[in-house]
Formats: C-alpha cells, sequence, structure tokens
C-alpha cells in the first residue's frame, strides 16, 4: 500500500500561486518541474476544490480542465 503524499507548505503556496488561469495538466507540468516530483493529475485535482471550472472534449479524448477560481484543501 502506498503512503498518502504530505504536501509541504512551500508546495501549497506555490500551487495558489499558478493554478488559477491554467489547466490542470499545465499545473501538474509545473508542479513537477518545481519541486523535482513527479505530480499525478489526481492528486491536484484532489488538492485543490475548483470552484469554477470550464470543461471541454478535443478530439475524443479525456476532458481537459481549465481552472478558473480554486480554494486549496488542507
Amino acid at each position: 500500500m502506498s503512503e498518502k503524499y504530505k504536501w509541504t507548505e512551500i508546495e501549497l503556496e506555490y500551487l495558489r500561486e499558478i493554478a488559477k488561469g491554467k489547466y490542470i495538466s499545465e499545473i501538474v507540468e509545473l508542479m513537477s518541474e518545481k519541486f523535482n516530483y513527479s505530480f499525478r493529475k489526481t492528486q491536484i485535482k484532489l488538492k485543490i476544490k475548483i470552484k469554477s471550472v470550464i470543461s471541454s472534449k478535443i478530439a475524443w479524448k479525456s476532458p481537459i480542465f481549465y481552472v478558473k477560481t480554486i480554494d486549496i484543501v488542507g
């Protein structure tokens, strides 16, 4: 069984700074580059409470979520 990832205050603050106005995939990429850790989309989606989001489907792919406003959980 894998352990639950423990977010640092620095990571949460960075997430607050970058999340608004970005796609989840962009957030994952920025977080992974900044902290040298392979964040997953599910980690980000679980950590942010998306208050306003635009969802679209492109060429039968999974929905792409664009974050407009958020609250950080935890």
